[in-house]
């Protein structure tokens, strides 16, 4: 075998295990945002499982984040507080989560994002960087209590049915399916008498009425 073959084997095989050492399996979710949807203003915590697949053992160091164009993965619009994750350690084949804050500024607008988190590990004091989450989410607005453009849907709607249900009624009216209500009339009664005693004629009030006004006029 040709001397320069070997050395760029042993070269890649070396390279190979030294990738092998720092390998580390990452699963990343938002428990408390499962559609990756977010609001501005808002902490989110991203919970990133980790297992050391390499066969040295290694510091979990650092979580860090940023948030990208979605139709330019290189053109960064923000960038997360790098967050100091303890120098979890981590032996080979053992697992362990931890938590990853972020925090979405109150002024972002709502749209579409392309949200990197990498990962930093240190072996053997070298510090080693690890995309574990490269999606795209969604910042929207917060729902408002009272919606101000559905109520004005509910008003015009409402609107629409009672003048439909008013030229109905006309349209029934003038076919003679609904009969036009009459006023009806009052019918006057005639003025009882002006002497209140003609109301006691024969009964014994009247008499009493009677024999009480010939004594006055005695």
């Amino acid at each position: 075998m040709d001397r320069s073959v070997a050395m760029a084997l042993l070269c890649l095989s070396l390279v190979g295990s030294a990738l092998a050492a720092q390998s580390i399996e990452v699963k990343s979710w938002f428990p408390e945002n499962p559609t990756n949807e977010f609001l501005p203003g808002k902490e989110v915590k991203a919970v990133l499982g980790l297992h050391n697949a390499g066969s040295s053992a290694l510091n979990v160091s650092y979580g860090a984040g940023l948030l990208a164009s979605p139709y330019d993965a290189n053109q960064v619009l923000l960038n997360f507080t790098t967050q100091y994750l303890n120098n979890i350690p981590l032996a080979p084949q053992q697992e362990a989560s931890v938590d990853y804050t972020l925090h979405f500024p109150a002024q972002i607008p709502p749209h579409e994002f392309l949200l990197k988190l990498v990962l930093y590990t240190t072996v053997d004091e070298q510090l080693e960087g690890h995309l574990v989450y490269n999606q795209t989410i969604f910042v929207i607005e917060p729902a408002l209590w009272i919606d101000l453009q559905l109520i004005g849907l509910y008003l015009i709607g409402l609107a629409v049915l009672a003048l439909a249900g008013y030229s109905g009624l006309g349209w029934a009216k003038s076919k003679g399916y609904v009969k036009k209500t009459r006023k009806s009339k009052l019918t006057k009664t005639a003025p009882g008498p002006a002497d209140k005693s003609d109301y006691l004629k024969g009964t014994h009030g009247h008499e009493f009425l009677r024999k009480r006004s010939g004594k006055l006029s005695d």
